[in-house]
């Protein structure tokens, strides 16, 4: 499956539903699939398997992804599996949420750290990186003791690693090419 391609469905689905002022129901639809695949990872094992055919993975959108959903959605999905790009349904939810993001100006943001970050230096990161960035900042926080001590910032596909780890690792590398 082409991750690419996907996407350029995804982002069709989102300008489609824009320019004809659906997008309300439509991602209400897309929201639906997000949380009929979430409860049942059988489904999406389903979608994943070789042995599943077409038309199986048709039936499964029509009778249990997008029951509620607008034809839109329900005819993105079919258009996938026809092309054979509809081995992931999860992906293109996820490709159609982050192009409504992008149009919303939000960026999302991943912070590592070694220790849990409390509520009030989340949200003054959350602030601070929403100036730096002139837009808005949906941060999402994980806690990983092998950092030691420090932050991991990641943004799109840019990283900023201030982690004590990191400085070791760079430490150790200087070290090495010394002797």
């Amino acid at each position: 499956m082409s991750e690419a391609a996907v996407r350029r469905y995804a982002d069709a689905l989102f300008e489609l539903a824009r320019d004809k002022a659906l997008l309300p129901e439509v991602v209400d639809g897309v929201d639906g699939v997000r949380k009929a695949l979430s409860a049942s990872p059988d489904l999406v094992a389903k979608f994943k398997s070789v042995r599943t055919t077409q038309t199986e993975k048709r039936e499964f959108v029509d009778q249990q992804l997008t029951v509620r959903a607008h034809p839109y959605v329900r005819n993105a999905l079919k258009l996938l599996i026809d092309r054979n790009r509809g081995d992931d349904p999860l992906f293109f939810v996820l490709a159609f949420f982050e192009r409504m993001e992008a149009e919303q100006g939000v960026v999302k943001v991943l912070v590592e750290s070694a220790r849990g970050m409390g509520d009030l230096a989340a949200e003054d990161l959350a602030k601070r990186l929403s100036t730096v960035l002139g837009k808005k900042v949906s941060m999402e926080a994980e806690t990983l003791p092998e950092l030691l001590g420090g932050i991991r910032v990641t943004i799109g596909s840019k990283r900023i690693d201030a982690s004590i780890k990191k400085q070791l690792d760079n430490l150790e590398t200087r070290l090495r090419s010394a002797i």
